[in-house]
């Protein structure tokens, strides 16, 4: 299903990454290519698990994500921008 979504978005798994808070979304993510961003404060999933499957990256909040998808937004204007 994320890869059927990709592909209508025009999207490759370099453009994507997959946030959720269960072992599922790790597996998921995985599975599909997508490097996994896990939030675990509030999340239904126990860290134990997750950490277990090795997710790409674990933050503690929302906010977090929030901060270093900005971040890489910003990094990466900056490395596609035209002399």
């Amino acid at each position: 299903m994320i890869i059927e979504v990709m592909k209508k978005l025009g999207a490759s798994a370099e453009d994507a990454i997959y946030v959720g808070d269960t072992e599922l979304d790790v597996v998921a993510a995985k599975n599909a290519g997508i490097p996994s961003f896990i939030t675990v404060s509030g999340g239904i999933g126990k860290l134990d698990a997750i950490m277990a499957l090795k997710p790409d990256a674990l933050v503690p909040t929302a906010a977090w994500l929030c901060r270093i998808v900005s971040f890489a937004r910003l990094i990466r204007r900056e490395l596609y921008r035209q002399p």
